[in-house]
């Protein structure tokens, strides 16, 4: 899969689907866990525990409500994080629906400090903004 998308059109994908989760983690008013723009990771965003949130809750409530999968703290930021991946094959419309879920499973645990829809819209602008039409596709 990766020789017929080319590397450097996943590698670009996987940058493009990280600006558009550290989008939508400011829309929501929550903090990277590396906030440098140097540490900032193209395989997974790491966010900051809202105030009062528990992140094991958190995850927990994300896969048995939502059937979403997100990442946990390790060590000592265990309940303190969650992670959101954007690896492999994930495109931008099946990041958009995990970052929706993500905004459920906030509201659920009791942030309520962002707009509905603000973080899957801050990652519709990034996403559109650097949409390319899939090489293998036919032009309209």
């Amino acid at each position: 899969m990766m020789q017929e998308e080319g590397l450097q059109n996943v590698l670009q994908r996987h940058a493009d689907l990280a600006a558009a989760t550290r989008a939508a983690v400011d829309a929501w008013g929550l903090h990277l866990l590396c906030s440098h723009p140097r540490w900032h990771s193209n395989s997974l965003t790491v966010i900051q525990a809202p105030p009062g949130v528990d992140t094991t809750t958190l995850v927990r409530r994300a896969f048995n409500y939502y059937n979403l999968s997100l990442g946990l703290g390790l060590s000592q930021l265990q309940g303190k994080v969650f992670r959101i991946g954007h690896l492999g094959s994930q495109d931008a419309v099946s990041q958009l629906a995990g970052l929706a879920g993500t905004e459920c499973v906030l509201r659920d645990m009791g942030w309520h400090s962002f707009e509905p829809g603000s973080g899957v819209g801050a990652a519709v602008e990034v996403l559109r903004s650097r949409a390319k039409r899939i090489p293998t596709r036919t032009l309209d």
